[in-house]
């Protein structure tokens, strides 16, 4: 497990945790152990055990209603009165909604043998899941580093900073520090072309045979969602 990261989220607080109490909360489940090039990145649709009753999914009845949920959901987790990392989800899904109408017509074309089984509004889902509040342990070495937010690629974990006086991470292998300004906020949706973003965020549908849909209905069998 040398080269594993072991990711806790959901904090706030900037007292960093000694690097073993992370690895074992991690091993616990009550963070993320990822491995780069072996843990699959880690996309809005994850199957996180949650299964919705139909008139759950009721409520979301389509691609657009199910994103909005995911985001409410996302910001419940951001402080309050942090306008800058209220802002980045904004824009985050936004932009996770404008690049797959953007690409719409090339999807479709990729989808077009299931004759309408799969919807191209849905690969929306396929973008990368934002950890909030990450606090990350590295390697043998157990370097410590933490972020506002953490976006598992597959390869290795974007570590975005977006409030004021956060001191630069150091880049590896295995993590990509992103620290953002005010006029990198100002840019909405628009940021996230920005180069400092890897591709598996910036074209999250790409290598993605078909979409899945975050909301597993009860009592159907694993890998079916909606």
């Amino acid at each position: 497990m040398a080269h594993a990261i072991a990711v806790l989220s959901g904090r706030r607080q900037r007292t960093l945790p000694e690097a073993a109490a992370v690895f074992e909360a991690a091993a616990r489940g009550e963070g993320r152990l990822f491995v780069p090039g072996e843990t699959p990145a880690l996309r809005l649709n994850e199957d996180d055990g949650r299964r919705y009753a139909p008139e759950q999914l009721a409520e979301t009845p389509d691609a657009a209603s199910r994103l909005a949920a995911l985001e409410a959901e996302t910001m419940q987790e951001v402080d309050a009165f942090s306008r800058p990392q209220r802002l980045f989800v904004e824009s985050y899904f936004r932009f996770a909604a404008e690049r797959v109408a953007a690409e719409a017509g090339a999807l479709a074309s990729r989808l077009a043998w299931s004759k309408g089984l799969f919807r191209p509004e849905d690969f929306v889902f396929s973008a990368l899941r934002p950890l909030v509040g990450v606090v990350a342990a590295e390697g043998s070495e157990a370097r410590m580093v933490s972020g506002d937010f953490g976006f598992w690629t597959g390869g290795g974990l974007v570590l975005v900073t977006v409030t004021g006086g956060a001191a630069q991470v150091p880049r590896s292998e295995a993590i990509v520090p992103v620290v953002l300004t005010r006029s990198d906020l100002a840019r909405g949706a628009g940021l996230f072309a920005d180069p400092r973003f890897p591709a598996a965020l910036r074209a999250f549908e790409a290598g993605q045979a078909v979409p899945q849909g975050p909301f597993r209905p009860r009592g159907l069998r694993e890998g079916v969602a909606a």
